[in-house]
This record gives C-alpha cells, sequence and structure tokens, in this order.
C-alpha cells in the first residue's frame, strides 16, 4: 500500500532538478520548490502508481527541468512505489528528454507536548 505523507523529491530531465518535497493524501497531490508550485491527482494498485500533475510557476522566469520559463504545465507520468520511496517517468510536455522523478517517504517525526 502507498503511504500517504510528505516526500522528498528528485527529479531531472533536460535539466537537473534541484528537488522539491509533496504530499500525497486521499488521491491528491500538492508541493511545490522554489521556483514551481505541483497539484494533482494520482491513483495506485499492485505497486504502480499514475499521476496527473500540473505544474506552475511561482515566480516570473523560472526554469523548469525541460528547459522552459515561466507559465505552467502538465505532467501525465507512471511508476512504481515501495515502502520508503517511489519513482516516476513521464514524457516532456515540450518534446525532448522524459522527466524522471524519485522519491524519498518522511517519515514523520512525534515532538510530543511542549
Amino acid at each position: 500500500m502507498l503511504r500517504e505523507g510528505h516526500y522528498k523529491v528528485e527529479f531531472g530531465a533536460a535539466l537537473p532538478g534541484e528537488g522539491g518535497r509533496i504530499t500525497l493524501r486521499d488521491g491528491q497531490i500538492t508541493g511545490g520548490d522554489t521556483q514551481f508550485s505541483y497539484s494533482g491527482t494520482y491513483t495506485s494498485a499492485d505497486n504502480r502508481l499514475v499521476a496527473a500533475i500540473t505544474v506552475s510557476a511561482r515566480v516570473p522566469g523560472a526554469l523548469s527541468v525541460f528547459g522552459s520559463r515561466g507559465d505552467s504545465f502538465d505532467l501525465a507520468l507512471s511508476g512504481s512505489y515501495s515502502e520508503n520511496g517511489l519513482v516516476l517517468l513521464g514524457k516532456s510536455p515540450f518534446g525532448g528528454p522524459d522527466i524522471h522523478i524519485s522519491g524519498r517517504f518522511l517519515e514523520t517525526i512525534n515532538l510530543g507536548r511542549i
């Protein structure tokens, strides 16, 4: 079963990415990095994962891993997951190299009462 919660993600395509963070909960994906925000949906079954994500620029002139600047674009991704992480692959919406995303599950730290 796919673990819901926070993931540290690394990605690359035509250019290396700086990495970001996503949250998976109840079929919804949210997250971002310093230049882009991510939102979308996912389904999972039998260690397979399928996602549809809209990537939107947060800052003017933001440079994506595809080499595009600004605006927003959609990604159709598929891959697999394990107890500790996930891997997703998808076609570039601009032509050129495909995107590869790997994510590591971030355990929640219980600080108790302070």
